[in-house]
């Protein structure tokens, strides 16, 4: 896609790309979708036996009052919630505070203390989410609660570079990646920089090195 998107949007292509089936919920009328470079998307949502609900009549328009409401249908759908990043009065704040009201797992991705946009996962750290750093964390405590995980037919992309095999799975630093293939943080310091001159990989400021796809 060429226009910006947001991490709803991301988790609906994921899901689809994926062959699962996923629920949109609306800040808006079934008339007014929002935003409207996502049209397409929600017809593929409803092909491919997903659905898309709204608490407003067809033609209401997309108002930002809306959009923090409608949260806590998103929440209340869901078995958990991840909140990856945002302020602390955000919506995706928002979502994992009626998360937690609502008794749902809400899991976060920590952030450093001067990083803005990590206050609202930090606080819902404090509020009793679970802090995680990788998707198998979460997988994991599902499992641990009787849930079973259907395996799709996609394979994984394997590289011939065991450090990108590494990064396809999760966001690692430098010295994660050196305890996990047991090398030097000097090995490792070479192979990385190789690796970012040959735009393969780059840096988070904050959270570590991942691919780029």
């Amino acid at each position: 896609m060429e226009w910006q998107i947001g991490i709803d949007t991301i988790a609906h292509e994921s899901c689809l790309q994926n062959g699962g089936k996923t629920v949109a919920v609306l800040g808006s009328g079934l008339n007014n979708i929002y935003p409207e470079e996502n049209y397409d998307l929600y017809k593929r949502i409803l092909k491919s036996g997903g659905t898309v609900v709204t608490e407003y009549s067809p033609e209401v328009l997309p108002e930002s009052r809306n959009f923090p409401k409608r949260n806590r249908i998103i929440s209340a759908l869901s078995d958990g919630i991840l909140v990856v990043e945002g302020k602390y009065r955000s919506g995706t704040t928002i979502t994992g505070k009626y998360g937690l009201e609502q008794g749902k797992e809400v899991f976060c991705i920590p952030h450093g203390i001067s990083n803005n946009y990590g206050t609202g996962p930090n606080e819902l750290i404090k509020k009793g989410a679970k802090l995680v750093t990788c998707p198998n964390e979460i997988i994991k405590h599902f499992e641990e609660k009787g849930h079973k995980f259907k395996q799709n037919n996609i394979k994984k992309k394997k590289y011939d570079n065991e450090i990108l095999n590494l990064l396809a799975e999760e966001i690692l630093t430098k010295e994660e990646i050196a305890k996990k293939i047991n090398k030097t943080i000097s090995e490792i310091n070479r192979e990385i920089t190789l690796l970012e001159l040959d735009e393969q990989i780059t840096y988070e400021i904050g959270k570590g090195y991942r691919i780029i796809e």
